[in-house]
């Protein structure tokens, strides 16, 4: 018979079950008596303790505190407080990723501190509600019409926000907990700090609906908003958002699609067009053919019968492509973490190894791969700027 723990607290379980907002049900089918161990009828083994660890995303010695300690609180993070607030609708796994995320933040900004280093405040352009404004400001700022350049990536427009210190982060598209639904979950959520402040995108989304998503999320930032989009105008008529949102989606149309590149002189009359010129055209300002729909239709060059036969005719592509499924891809688990944390996390938690604050595991487990070869795959590729002063 396994060994139970005698110290544990019932009332510190249900707590830290209650403030992520499982419910028992929930948490039964990975801990079955976890309703006799929160009515202190039975104590929990060590193995159940370590699930319920990894379930509720603190450590397992907190179980046998007299209370929850402050920075294990879910109500002490401030992006929770504020998405509460707002009533956003939030669920166990979005509460898991809030406090992960601010967690990395934390932890960037320690080890900057170590190594005498810290990253620039916030100080994007004087915010203007005017979006066409505030649209070329941000390209001016972000350096998006240099040279021949117009159209941008999202991997270059992640860089490039990178750069100007905003901590971006990528859900993962394998199981794991890190492994969201563009569906049921969200498409992106943001946290306003004056340093740091994060952007969280799905990457189970399409990646050039990505590049929307990102400069939405900024928008938001630039309003000084936490926000949790739960949808966008890829699933909902924009014209129903409310005025932030919309206000947001614009800024993204305008950003990612000027006007001036949109020119209706460019082409034949847009009313003419089939789906395949759609393509075609969002392909060069490397963004989806359906946000690029919306930015012909909020620029009034083809009606709105015309967009949404688009829409449809693109969301009817969607789905018989998700049908048919698609080929499996070789994971690269060292690729998928450089991807999900980020070059800010990845060169301070690297250069926290090279300064011996580190050892290999540690760093492994920061990157949660759980497997060294990983870890030595993944400083091939990692940036050029880490130095080994260690």
């Amino acid at each position: 018979m396994s060994a139970r723990v005698e110290q544990a607290n019932a009332e510190v379980l249900r707590q830290c079950r209650e403030q992520l907002g499982f419910e028992i049900d929930e948490v039964a089918r990975k801990v079955k008596s976890i309703a006799a161990i929160e009515a202190d009828e039975l104590k929990p083994t060590f193995k159940q303790l370590k699930t319920l660890s990894d379930l509720y995303e603190v450590p397992d010695w907190v179980f046998i505190s007299d209370a929850i300690p402050e920075r294990f609180r879910l109500t002490s993070s401030p992006s929770y407080r504020l998405f509460k607030k707002a009533g956003a609708p939030l669920n166990p796994k979005v509460n898991k990723l809030l406090i992960r995320v601010e967690q990395l933040r934390e932890l960037v900004i320690d080890f900057q501190e170590d190594q005498d280093e810290q990253s620039d405040p916030f100080d994007p352009p004087e915010w203007t509600e005017d979006v066409k404004t505030m649209a070329k400001r941000v390209r001016e700022w972000l350096e998006l019409d240099s040279g021949n350049r117009r159209h941008w990536s999202f991997d270059e427009l992640r860089e490039k926000l990178e750069q100007k210190d905003v901590f971006i982060l990528m859900t993962s598209k394998y199981n794991g907990p890190w492994k969201f639904s563009v569906e049921e979950d969200f498409r992106g959520l943001c946290i306003f700090y004056g340093l740091l402040p994060i952007v969280v995108i799905n990457d189970s989304d399409n990646k050039k609906a990505q590049s929307f998503s990102l400069i939405h999320e900024l928008g938001h930032l630039l309003r000084r908003e936490s926000i949790f989009d739960h949808k966008s105008i890829l699933d909902d008529d924009k014209w129903d958002r409310d005025d932030e949102e919309r206000w947001c989606d614009e800024l993204a149309e305008e950003v990612l699609m000027p006007y001036e590149l949109v020119n209706p002189n460019s082409y034949r009359s847009f009313n003419e067009l089939k789906d395949k010129d759609i393509q075609v055209l969002a392909k060069e300002f490397m963004v989806s053919p359906y946000v690029f729909c919306f930015r012909l239709q909020s620029l009034d060059l083809i009606t709105e019968d015309k967009a949404n036969k688009f829409k449809r005719q693109i969301k009817e592509k969607s789905l018989s492509q998700k049908a048919s499924g698609s080929v499996p891809i070789s994971r690269k688990r060292h690729k998928e973490a450089l991807r999900q944390f980020g070059s800010i996390y990845t060169k301070t938690v690297w250069q926290a190894y090279y300064d011996d604050e580190l050892d290999l595991l540690r760093l492994g487990k920061l990157f949660e791969l759980n497997k060294l070869h990983y870890v030595q795959e993944m400083r091939k590729i990692i940036p050029s700027t880490i130095t080994q002063s260690g």
